[in-house]
């Protein structure tokens, strides 16, 4: 068991990570990051209660891979080498279960100019509803999708070294 002082609340790392993406001179001059920008917008669209939290296997679900296939689209991510689509299908099973649940992920790259690759990713489901409650998951996961988007806005435009 992790003793409580070493915890650190998702809210404080979205911070830190948020404080040190701004610290960054090419993305402090990225209008996209300010609350009229993209990065907080993802965030704000994914976490809504629109996206039912998001649960893998809802319309919630649906709706967010819909948006984040959109938002590659308008950024300009390419789909992997040798595929027609940027959803990858996968089937997993619950703990205390032998059901499989059929899932999809979503794949995208910016090309480099060096054969090297960088994977950098994030997941975009989240708990979905429990009774009359929904769980959002600002905090997990769309703030990582909202940097990741972030991210590969910036690099589609400034080609890195490494896919």
């Amino acid at each position: 068991m992790i003793p409580k002082k070493n915890v650190v609340p998702m809210k404080k790392l979205l911070f830190v990570a948020l404080i040190a993406l701004s610290g960054c001179a090419a993305i402090k001059s990225d209008t996209s990051f300010s609350r009229e920008g993209k990065l907080l917008k993802d965030v704000e669209t994914l976490s809504s209660d629109a996206y039912e939290g998001r649960r893998t296997g809802t319309k919630g679900a649906e709706l967010a891979r819909e948006y984040i296939v959109s938002r590659f689209n308008e950024i300009g991510l390419q789909k992997l080498t040798g595929k027609s689509s940027f959803i990858e299908d996968f089937s997993f099973t619950r703990r205390n279960s032998t059901t499989p649940i059929e899932a999809k992920n979503i794949l995208g790259m910016v090309k480099g100019s060096s054969d090297k690759v960088i994977v950098i990713s994030a997941h975009y489901d989240h708990i979905g509803v429990n009774g009359d409650k929904i769980f959002n998951g600002a905090d997990d996961n769309a703030s990582g999708i909202g940097g990741l988007l972030h991210i590969a806005a910036y690099f589609a435009k400034n080609k890195p070294t490494h896919t």
